[in-house]
């Protein structure tokens, strides 16, 4: 296992990163100049691409559900059958640790639930504060990306938002990028 603390030391001058507000200038990054912005963006891009850790995006559209329940339980048989899929990875770990801010009660319960059934060493760690974890912030880059992805391609895209990061770096740097350490 690598050791990320030399990732870190080269942000920790750097403000807490949120993906989305720095995106859409919001705050605390509504009175930064567009250009700052940018720089913080491409800062946290930079520092989760060079992250010795993978992940998995799982995408659901809630209007293909009769109600939430039925994506919850879909959620929940989906992270299942992923992490029973590859118990041989999660195994080669001393333990698989879960941090999530609690910022959706039904996405806790999933996480919860799914976890605690793996047949493998896990944490759940629950009410996280973003602030005191780059891990954290660097899954809600992650996060961001893949919720832009999906707005570009069902259109639903804001001008802001590609104005923010053109098309061809938008596919061809952060794509290319978050697509070679997502896990399969």
């Amino acid at each position: 296992m690598q050791d990320i603390s030399g990732n870190i030391a080269k942000i920790s001058h750097l403000p807490v990163f949120y993906a989305g507000p720095i995106l859409r200038k919001e705050p605390p990054f509504e009175n930064k100049d567009p250009a700052d912005r940018k720089k913080l963006f491409q800062s946290i891009f930079v520092f989760s691409a060079s992250l010795p850790v993978r992940w998995k995006t799982f995408r659901y559209e809630k209007k293909l559900f009769g109600d939430y329940s039925s994506l919850q339980r879909r959620m929940f048989l989906d992270l299942r059958q992923y992490l029973y899929e590859r118990v041989d990875f999660f195994s080669e770990f001393e333990e698989a640790v879960v941090y999530y801010d609690k910022g959706q009660h039904n996405l806790f319960a999933v996480l919860n639930l799914a976890f605690g059934d793996a047949p493998f060493t896990n944490s759940f760690h629950q009410d996280v504060k973003p602030d005191h974890y780059r891990l954290f912030q660097a899954a809600d880059f992650v996060s961001t990306v893949r919720l832009l992805e999906a707005k570009r391609g069902n259109h639903s895209i804001t001008d802001f938002e590609r104005e923010f990061i053109d098309d061809w770096h938008f596919k061809n740097v952060y794509l290319r990028t978050l697509n070679r350490k997502e896990l399969r």
